[in-house]
C-alpha cells in the first residue's frame, strides 16, 4: 500500500483568488458578515434546474441560489441558535438543519424557491426528546438519523431516527440507538456506516430492525479519529477521514463486511500536516473537504490506487493553522457545479474538470535473487510524486497529467536506476517492473557506519558486529523478502550478536538497520 503524499502548487494568474488550483477553477462566492463563520454545507435541485446552496452558518442557514455560478445570490437566512456546528441535508424538497446550539431540528420547506420558504421545527416527543445533534443522513427509505443527538443533555449519543415518509414537515420518531456514539455517518441499503470518531474506526450496523440494529463488523481507520464516511455506488469500496493532522484519507474493500481490508490512503500535503474533512463519492472520484487546502479530486476508479486530479486552495491560511479553512463541499449539483463552505472566506463556488489519473504501477526486484524489494523509492520525475513500494514490492502510483516522464527507483544499498522515456496515459495503467543491483550478498560494512553483518553457512549462524564510533547503540530488525519481521535486534557498542538461523528458509533477506545518525539497510542471502 502506498503512502502518497501530493502537495501540488499551480498559481493562479486571474480571478479573486490566487490559490493553488489545477482541474477546478473559481466561478463565484458569496461573503458573509465577519462575525458569521461558516461549517456545513448541502445542496438542493428544483424541479425547474434551479440550483441552490444550503450553507450553515454560525448564525444560522443561508439559501443561495447557484444556478448561475459566476453570479451566486443569497435568496434567504434561517436564523437558528448560535452554534459552530450547523449541517443540512435534504429530503424530498425539504432541507433539515442540526446543530448542537440546541433549539430542535430546523426543518425548512424548499418547494416555492426562489420566491418563499416555509420553516417549522421537530422537537421529538415527550418520552424521547430531541434538543440537538452533530449531523444527519437519509436514507432511500425516507429514515433520517440525526447522530450525536442530545448533546446538551449530556448524552452524546448515536442516533436519533425519524421517519418523514408521511409529512415531511412532521417527521415521526421511530427510535433512538446509543450503543456507540456516531459522528457522522451513511445509511444505504439497511446498513449504517457508523463514523465513531471517538472509537477510532467505522462500524457497520444492519438497521433493518430501527429497534434493535445488529453489528455486522468494525474496521479501524488509519489515525484513529473518524470524521466521515462514504460508499462507492456499487457499494463494494468505503472511504474515510480522519479529522487530525496525522489522519488520511482512506479507502477500503468492504465486499465482506466481516473481513474488511485497507486499500491505499493517500492525503494532500505533508505526511504531518493537512486534515481531510469531509469526503463524497461521484461518479469514480472523491470530491473532499480539507481543512485550510480548500478542496481536492482524487480518481477513485482503482480504490487501491487512489490518485489526486483535481485542487483548488480556497484558504489563506497554511496547513500548521489546523482547523480553519474548508469545512464542507457538495459536488452533486447536475451542471457539475461545486460549492465549498470555507469557515472563514464564505461560500465558493467551483467549476471541476474530472480529469482521469496516468497509472503507474510495478514491482521492484533484486536483480540477483528476484526477491521483493520493500521500501524501494519511485519518483515520477518532474513531478511531486514519491512513492514507496510494500512489503511484496509492489508500487501503485500516477499523476493527474499524461506525459512522457523519467521514473527514478532507488533504496538505500542500491544501485539506483532511472528508466527514461515511460509514458503515463490518462485513464490507462502503465506497468513497470524494475530490478535493482543492490550488491554483494554476504558480507558488507557501512560507509558511514562500522556495522558488519555476514552469514556463515556451515553452522546457520549470522554474526553482527557494531564497531560505530558515533552511536553507544544500534537497533535493527531482521525481515523477510516480504517484509515479514524475524527478529529485533540491539546491539551496544563493541558489540557482537549471533543469531541461530538454522530455521529459517533458504532466501533473500535484510536487516534494516537505525542508528541516531542514520538508517540503512543491509542483504543477506541464505543459502
Amino acid at each position: 500500500m502506498k503512502l502518497c503524499f501530493t502537495l501540488i502548487l499551480v498559481l493562479l494568474g486571474i480571478t479573486e483568488s490566487t490559490f493553488a488550483q489545477y482541474n477546478i477553477t473559481y466561478a463565484g462566492k458569496v461573503d458573509y458578515a465577519d462575525t458569521i463563520l461558516l461549517s456545513g454545507c448541502w445542496g438542493y435541485t428544483a424541479d425547474d434546474g434551479k440550483e441552490y446552496a444550503l450553507v450553515g452558518t454560525t448564525h444560522g442557514t443561508s439559501i443561495v441560489d447557484v444556478s448561475n455560478p459566476l453570479l451566486p445570490e443569497e435568496l434567504f437566512f434561517v436564523p437558528g441558535p448560535l452554534s459552530t456546528w450547523r449541517e443540512v441535508k435534504t429530503w424530498n424538497k425539504h432541507a433539515y438543519v442540526t446543530t448542537e446550539g440546541g433549539g430542535g431540528l430546523m426543518i425548512i420547506d424548499l418547494q416555492n424557491l426562489p420566491d418563499a420558504i416555509d420553516t417549522i421545527s421537530y422537537h421529538g416527543t415527550v418520552d424521547h426528546p430531541f434538543k440537538t445533534a452533530h449531523t444527519l443522513i437519509f436514507d432511500e427509505f425516507g429514515f433520517g438519523y440525526l447522530f450525536g443527538f442530545n448533546i446538551l443533555t449530556g448524552a452524546n449519543e448515536g442516533a436519533h431516527i425519524i421517519d418523514v415518509n408521511v409529512d415531511p414537515k412532521h417527521p415521526e420518531f421511530v427510535a433512538e440507538f446509543t450503543d456507540v456514539y456516531v459522528h457522522d455517518g451513511l445509511v444505504r441499503d439497511n446498513k449504517l456506516w457508523a463514523a465513531a470518531i471517538y472509537e477510532g474506526g467505522v462500524y457497520v450496523y444492519d438497521v433493518t430492525d430501527k429497534n434493535d440494529f445488529t453489528l455486522l463488523g468494525v474496521q479501524p481507520t488509519s489515525a484513529s479519529a473518524t470524521h466521515n464516511c462514504w460508499l462507492s455506488d456499487d457499494g463494494n469500496y468505503l472511504f474515510t477521514t480522519d479529522e487530525i493532522w496525522t489522519g488520511f484519507i482512506t479507502s477500503f474493500d468492504v465486499t465482506d463486511v466481516t473481513d474488511i481490508k485497507t486499500l491505499d490512503q493517500i492525503k494532500h500535503g505533508a505526511a504531518d500536516s493537512t486534515v481531510a474533512h469531509n469526503t463524497y463519492y461521484l461518479n469514480g472520484y472523491l470530491v473532499t473537504a480539507h481543512y485550510t487546502e480548500g478542496v481536492t479530486i482524487h480518481d477513485a476508479q482503482r480504490p487501491g490506487n487512489l490518485i489526486e486530479v483535481g485542487h483548488y486552495d480556497t484558504s489563506p491560511f497554511g496547513p500548521e493553522v489546523l482547523l480553519e479553512g474548508a469545512w464542507g463541499v457538495y459536488p452533486y449539483f447536475p451542471s457539475g457545479t461545486i460549492i465549498i463552505s470555507d469557515i472563514g472566506e464564505g461560500l465558493i463556488v467551483l467549476q471541476p474538470t474530472y480529469t482521469e489519473a496516468a497509472f503507474l504501477e510495478g514491482t521492484v526486484k533484486d536483480e540477483v535473487s528476484l526477491g521483493n524489494i520493500i521500501h524501494a523509492q519511485i519518483e515520477i520525475s518532474g513531478t511531486p510524486i514519491v512513492d514507496s513500494t510494500d512489503i511484496f514490492g509492489i508500487f501503485e502510483t500516477g499523476y493527474h497529467e499524461a506525459g512522457t516522464y523519467d521514473i527514478i527507483v532507488s533504496k538505500l544499498g542500491c544501485v539506483t536506476k532511472t528508466i527514461t522515456d515511460v509514458d503515463l496515459i490518462n485513464g490507462e495503467v502503465t506497468n513497470l517492473d524494475i530490478t535493482l543491483d543492490c550488491g554483494t550478498l554476504a558480507i558488507g560494512e557501512s560507509p558511514e557506519n562500522k556495522i558488519t553483518c555476514y552469514y556463515l553457512p556451515d553452522n546457520g549462524i549470522i554474526y553482527v558486529n557494531n564497531q560505530n564510533d558515533f552511536s553507544n547503540h544500534v537497533n535493527g530488525r531482521l525481515i523477510n523478502s516480504e517484509g515479514k519481521l524475524i527478529q529485533e535486534i540491539s546491539l551496544a557498542q563493541s558489540a557482537t550478536l549471533q543469531l541461530d538461523v538454522n530455521a529459517l528458509p533458504k532466501g533473500l533477506y535484510y536487516f534494516e538497520f537505525y542508528t541516531a545518525e542514520s538508517t540503512f539497510t543491509k542483504k543477506l542471502m541464505l543459502y
